[in-house]
């Protein structure tokens, strides 16, 4: 405890010294620094409140340190020497940690401040939300605040925490599929739509799920039962895959799901909310089957193929490595579920879960200790490990091992806290006794407190999450439940409102105990699975035993139920001119988010962990992987490192002018290695075969009779030109480029153009930028003028303002000049939405109402950073560029379009073939599907087929691709 005093002490020196610990100019994350810092402050200030420990004056404080107006006296170092204490004098703690709790929690405050109630994922620590922050948060983001906020709210009496968390997790609740009852892993803080539907216990999601339960266990608000006990059926029926494992699925699918066979690591915490529900026999049969996967390599990697019993590979996209699912990154998620299980089968001191903690503790010491901590480990293998050996040192086997340089914070916080309580009884938590905890996520332990609102005192609601609609939604899933009780006489759904005395409800003897866990059917109690009536059950062995299981591998491969299996045979089909024929296939249901901003493309999903499927294409193709997102999919051909990927795009309607009628659009991106370099190809295409390819070219321009470089300086009316570089580009939904406009115009082209950068001080075309014909320069100017002696192509970054707004503000000539947008610090691709609404090709033309100048949109798409990079160094007046949308003639890929279907060939004989449910659109032509939420839904079928077509095939007729 002195050492306590002593930390305090240092924080207030430093808080004191800089006007505020917290007083930064630095963005944040809203949910790192929550359970973090604020949960950490928190959990320190309840601690040493239970404990009062006598900490004397002078072990914290050494003499009066002179001339420091800040702090008189400077915090000791190193250990306490009981001969030194001059007085009996006590240090006294003054609930400084509060108040730095305090300070945190208002400087995230502003996250909270949207439409519906779901908080900003960062936040500025000084300033608020930044600006251009996006709106998209994670659902573990938006839903694991609530400990936290609602602790502070209680120790301080000040509602506005408390009620701010609340809000954010039950609006997320309120935007579940009603049908699945499942959540999507990405929304959008101000919509309320889901930006990434996929669905499961780990990465993105898994936090919110606990801190549902932990919530209603701490604080008995019986609200939070029914949302917990609700979505937990939806995991249970939907994202379970067998008795041992989850994978993650579509939301929005209630039959014929797909579902990744990768367990990640981040969900091992589940087998220790089962402990804390009372379902320990589901929770030992997951805990063994995921201590097989860390036994055979190791630790357990951070994604791991069930199926195939391995770690999951390395993702390449683009050449770069886009993830590795082999690492350990010291996670704590294991030993947290071992340490809850061990806690409730124990005996005595004792529990066999000890065994693998020990097995733990032994790797962490032997394979990643370094001469200054510990390290991740970069890639898992069985191979650091010698069974054969006659001691422990020997059993370990460090060489080789790739260590990163990182040991994450929550290794201290969680890793090693479990661990230790694995292994000491006599620990203050566990002799505390009179003051039951529960853990946060990341293992700091809350003790209740009361609550200090009034009966009655109004809670908070945003016009998009209504009061109404919440306890509705609640009403009537409790009805339902009411219902099911009445019709079964076996366990039901939902009890009457627990005990409010959280020690009795850990405690209680309740009997209504299932051997093999209760399924969806969680009952609304702590079952006491060691009364003495349960003996017989246990001597029977009827709950197959509650206790870590060496042989468990053998046992469960006799059952077959684990047994590596051959990568799943599906979706092979032979394509010619002739025959279209298919065997097996994917199903999904796609959400759209119709209004404007970015579409990113997949590239930019799998760098954020979604996992793709591999399939078994035959021994003549190989493994292809596919990955399904909620705007479109991703495929590789693993052989050839083929790669295609597909966003559909919903806009409002050009033909119409009219906001609530949607156009939908396909925007297909492919990269194929060819002769040692990656030829790239953007193609923009409807559902009636209109289909137009995105290029940016730049030419070198020689002289007539030399195949010499004149300089920069030289300039000819005659010369030649030679192409030295492709680069792929993404279209503007505005301006020329929208679809009806390219088919009216039979494809646009820009080319002979000069590349103009724009100015430092505006390289984001925010403020207006005149072009000046004496230097090829760009400028600020109040007055534009669009006069020039040859076409411009002017180079612009993105970011600050809207996309079109940069457009309007270049002013060029829109028949013959052109504008490149960079992405910024990325090489991501997707098509750029307007911020006008919809508008009519013929009525992109306006007036600017400060100048009156013409303010028509010229040819406009986005490019990626690195190629903007290029674009911009390779600048001179011997360079030339051309854009080009222009209708699709390529030999690869071949792509055809039809109503309610659709085809991609690739080069190296597979591709894709996508098929649209009839009954998802009356009009089956992939067009308007609007719900009542003004969400764009499509079912579709994907299909990756073989093909035979040769490089001079054409692929104008769509019915000879689709029968």
């Amino acid at each position: 405890m002195t050492e306590f005093g002593r930390s305090v002490e240092r924080l207030r020196y430093h808080n004191n010294a800089v006007d505020g610990l917290f007083n930064v100019d630095q963005n944040v994350s809203v949910f790192e620094t929550n359970i973090r810092v604020l949960g950490g402050l928190l959990s320190a200030h309840q601690m040493i409140r239970k404990i009062a420990p006598n900490v004397y004056f002078d072990d914290v404080f050494q003499s009066d340190v002179e001339g420091d107006s800040n702090f008189r006296y400077a915090v000791k170092i190193g250990p306490v020497v009981e001969t030194e204490r001059r007085s009996e004098r006590l240090w006294l703690y003054d609930d400084f940690l509060l108040e730095l709790a305090v300070d945190i929690g208002d400087r995230l405050m502003p996250a909270f401040n949207t439409q519906t109630g779901i908080p900003y994922g960062t936040v500025n620590l000084r300033k608020g939300v930044p600006d251009g922050e996006t709106t998209v948060a994670s659902l573990a983001g938006g839903g694991t605040l609530t400990l936290e906020f609602e602790m502070l709210t209680r120790l301080t009496g000040d509602a506005k925490y408390g009620d701010a968390a609340i809000l954010a997790t039950r609006a997320l609740f309120l935007r579940r599929n009603a049908q699945t009852n499942l959540l999507g892993k990405h929304i959008d803080v101000q919509t309320g739509r889901w930006r990434e539907a996929r669905s499961g216990i780990g990465s993105n999601s898994d936090s919110f799920y606990e801190y549902l339960l932990k919530f209603y266990i701490l604080f008995q608000k019986e609200d939070f039962w029914t949302m917990f006990a609700e979505v937990y059926r939806g995991v249970w029926k939907y994202v379970r895959t067998d008795e041992h494992w989850f994978g993650d699925v579509e939301m929005h699918m209630t039959g014929g799901n797909i579902k990744t066979h990768v367990f990640e690591s981040l969900a091992a915490f589940w087998p220790g909310l089962l402990v804390l529900l009372g379902e320990l026999a589901p929770a030992k049969t997951l805990l063994n089957a995921i201590f097989l996967a860390r036994e055979e390599l190791g630790f357990l990697p951070e994604r791991f193929q069930y199926q195939n019993f391995r770690a999951d590979s390395l993702l390449h996209k683009q050449n770069d490595v886009v993830g590795s699912g082999g690492k350990y990154p010291l996670r704590p998620e294991l030993l947290e579920s071992t340490y809850f299980l061990h806690r409730a089968t124990k005996d005595g001191e004792t529990s066999s879960w000890q065994w693998p903690a020990d097995f733990s503790l032994h790797a962490l010491e032997h394979l990643t200790r370094t001469e200054c901590g510990y390290a991740s480990v970069r890639r898992v293998t069985p191979y650091h490990y010698s069974h054969n050996s006659s001691t422990i040192h020997d059993y370990y086997n460090p060489r080789g091992i790739e260590l990163e340089d990182e040991m994450p914070s929550y290794f201290l916080s969680e890793t090693i806290k479990y661990l230790y309580l694995m292994f000491d009884e006599d620990n203050i938590l566990h002799q505390e006794t009179d003051h039951p905890f529960i853990f946060t996520t990341e293992a700091h332990p809350f003790h209740y407190v009361p609550d200090p609102r009034r009966f009655g005192s109004n809670e908070k609601w945003t016009m998009s999450t209504r009061q109404k609609q919440y306890y509705n939604a609640i009403k009537q899933i409790k009805l339902r439940g009411a219902a099911a009780d009445t019709a079964s006489s076996s366990t039901t759904k939902y009890f009457s409102p627990a005990d409010d005395n959280l020690s009795r409800l850990l405690t209680t003897n309740n009997l209504q105990f299932h051997p093999r866990g209760s399924g969806e059917a969680l009952p609304q109690h702590c079952p006491n699975y060691n009364h003495p009536r349960f003996g017989w059950v246990h001597a029977l062995g009827l709950d197959g035993g509650l206790n870590y299981e060496e042989d468990y591998a053998e046992r469960i491969l006799r059952k077959q139920s684990m047994k590596p299996v051959p990568q799943q045979q599906a979706g092979v089909c032979e394509v010619s001119s002739t025959t279209s024929k298919t065997t097996k296939s994917f199903s999904a249901q796609q959400q759209y988010v119709p209004k404007g901003g970015e579409r990113k493309g997949t590239s930019a999903i799998l760098e954020s962990g979604v996992e793709p499927v591999q399939l078994d294409m035959g021994e003549s193709l190989g493994i292809v992987e596919v990955a399904m997102m909620t705007d479109g999919f991703y495929a590789r051909h693993l052989n050839s490192d083929e790669t295609i990927e597909v966003s559909l795009v919903t806009v409002p309607s050009t033909e119409t002018g009219n906001d609530a009628s949607f156009d939908t659009y396909l925007v297909i991106m492919t990269r194929r290695p060819t002769n040692g370099d990656i030829d790239k190809r953007v193609i923009f295409t409807d559902w009636n075969n209109n289909k137009f390819f995105c290029q940016v070219e730049l030419y070198k321009k020689y002289g007539d009779d030399s195949e010499d470089d004149q300089g920069e300086d030289f300039v000819l009316d005659s010369y030649r030109k030679i192409k030295f570089r492709e680069l792929p580009c993404t279209p503007a939904m505005f301006g020329p480029t929208v679809m009806s406009n390219l088919i009216a115009t039979g494809g646009l082209r820009v080319e002979g153009a000069k590349i103009v950068t724009a100015p430092s001080n505006n390289k984001h075309a925010c403020d207006k930028i005149t072009f000046s014909s004496e230097d090829d320069t760009a400028h600020e100017e109040k007055t534009a003028s669009t006069s020039h002696d040859h076409p411009i192509v002017q180079l612009i970054w993105r970011g600050k303002c809207a996309f079109e707004d940069k457009a309007r503000n270049v002013n060029l000539d829109p028949d013959r000049d052109a504008v490149i947008i960079v992405n910024d610090e990325t090489d991501h691709l997707f098509v750029m939405a307007s911020n006008k609404g919809a508008l009519p090709p013929q009525s992109q033309t306006t007036t600017n109402e400060d100048d009156g100048t013409n303010s028509k949109v010229p040819l406009s798409v986005l490019v990626g950073y690195k190629d903007g990079q290029f674009i911009s160094k390779a600048n001179n007046k011997s360079v030339e560029v051309v854009v080009r949308m222009e209708p699709d003639v390529a030999e690869w890929p071949k792509v055809t379009t039809a109503a309610g279907a659709m085809q991609i060939l690739a080069a190296n004989k597979w591709g894709i073939h996508v098929e649209f449910n009839p009954n998802a659109n009356e009009n089956n032509d992939g067009s308007d599907n609007i719900n009542a939420d003004g969400n764009n839904l499509m079912n579709w079928q994907l299909f990756v087929v073989s093909h035979n077509a040769a490089n001079d095939d054409p692929m104008d007729e769509a019915s000879v691709y689709f029968q």
